[in-house]
């Protein structure tokens, strides 16, 4: 098993608990969350926000901090990464988020917001941010959905950033390669997200001009959803 999983990292690289249980009513356009339990119009969007309670043991040794509690508020404690240089990467896979979503549900978008940071004068990039799901084969995670990578450089101060996609579409992550594919369709259901290996690889790029160590201060994600 633990075989596979290498195999899907070297590929990708080649190219508490404080849970926020709640159940909301948003608007489906804006992703704004609204308290309060409102109806927008005829449409009514619900969501659910949680944050992990696991870590993915491969590459588990480049991190600290690797308790749940770490990522699950926006309270200055930190799970942080060893330094890295210009010939090396750190990757991040969160899951167990416990989602409860009801399985008549048709998914609609699903966020994923991160605060985040680095300290070292090297300059950081995304390299690949994707969501992960159970493979019942393999015993282990496999890619799903599209690929959200940010082209904007990390920064010294801590920062919000926000991931997202639709609940179903073209261009996903391509499960045999773990690269996106033009042709390659995804639909999120209930029972892939209510799964134990729903989660978030978060992979950076090679560092430029010097050594960084990489900050996370909060990981959660928010699944909206519409009931027939």
């Amino acid at each position: 098993m633990r075989g596979i999983g290498s195999i899907l990292v070297i590929l990708l690289f080649a190219n508490c608990q404080k849970e926020d249980i709640s159940t909301q009513l948003v608007n489906a356009e804006s992703s704004k969350f609204l308290a309060g339990g409102q109806s927008i119009g005829t449409a009514q969007i619900l969501s659910q926000t949680r944050t992990p309670n696991s870590f993915d043991p491969y590459g588990l040794n480049q991190w600290f901090n690797t308790e749940p509690q770490f990522l699950s508020g926006d309270d200055n404690l930190f799970t942080y990464s060893r330094k890295i240089n210009s010939i090396g990467r750190v990757y991040l896979i969160v899951q167990d988020f416990r989602f409860d979503i009801p399985p008549t549900a048709t998914i609609t978008n699903i966020i994923v917001g991160t605060r985040r940071f680095k300290k070292g004068k090297a300059s950081l990039k995304d390299c690949f941010v994707h969501l992960t799901m159970d493979d019942n084969i393999y015993d282990r995670w496999l890619p799903y959905g599209l690929q959200m990578a940010k082209p904007d450089l990390w920064k010294t101060t801590e920062t919000e950033v926000v991931y997202s996609q639709p609940g179903a579409g073209n261009n996903g992550m391509d499960i045999k390669s773990c690269l996106c594919s033009a042709n390659q369709q995804y639909q999120w259901t209930p029972a892939i997200i209510n799964g134990a290996r729903f989660g978030v690889y978060l992979l950076t790029n090679f560092p430029s001009g010097g050594s960084v160590e990489v900050y996370y201060d909060q990981i959660q994600i928010t699944v909206e959803y519409s009931m027939p």
